[in-house]
């Protein structure tokens, strides 16, 4: 289970940006297009399964067997939505509803999915994640894709985010993180 503690204040694409790009003056819609912004950019984060701008995430990782005969196991944790910026904690929950400090562990960086090896049956890993805490630190592709998908949704109103349009997905693929199950 992923948990997101913390988020970033900034956009993905800057509100002068898209309205640049769609050629609006006034604030008349500004409200109506940061919403577009946001959902644009929420849609774009779960099709590459990667954060944009970066946030503290949790993910807790119990081990079954192990847990269930009350002992500690060697673990493989999957740290989902990188880039990985950093390693904010990881303990083990105790079932007393305490805490108990990991300090060694093995991390296996990758730009796809890092690892983290560890001992104990139930592992809390906080950490960061994202390309950084403005939107010049995303990828240039990746910003124009979500300026495509926001004028897309504002051109046809639409409730529901698809990413079918071909070009975005052509500016999106060589940054998805495919599941291999």
């Amino acid at each position: 289970m992923i948990d997101c503690l913390e988020v970033c204040d900034a956009h993905a694409i800057t509100l002068e940006h898209l309205k640049n790009h769609l050629r609006i003056e006034g604030a008349f819609e500004d409200y109506y297009l940061e919403g577009l912004i946001k959902t644009a950019t929420s849609a774009v984060e779960n099709y590459l399964q990667r954060t944009l701008l970066l946030k503290t995430l949790r993910v807790v990782h119990q081990d079954r067997t192990s847990a269930s005969r009350g002992c500690s196991a060697l673990q493989t944790i999957d740290l989902y939505y990188p880039p990985l910026v950093s390693i904010v904690s990881v303990n083990e929950l105790l079932s007393n509803d305490g805490k108990g400090p990991i300090k060694r562990y093995t991390l296996t960086p990758s730009s796809l999915r890092p690892k983290m090896t560890v001992w104990g049956s139930v592992v809390e890993v906080v950490y960061k994640a994202g390309y950084g805490e403005n939107s010049s630190n995303i990828p240039s592709p990746i910003r124009y894709a979500i300026t495509l998908l926001t004028a897309e949704m504002y051109d046809k109103r639409v409730d529901v985010v698809e990413i079918v349009n071909p070009t975005i997905q052509f500016l999106l693929q060589p940054y998805r993180v495919m599941s291999c199950v």
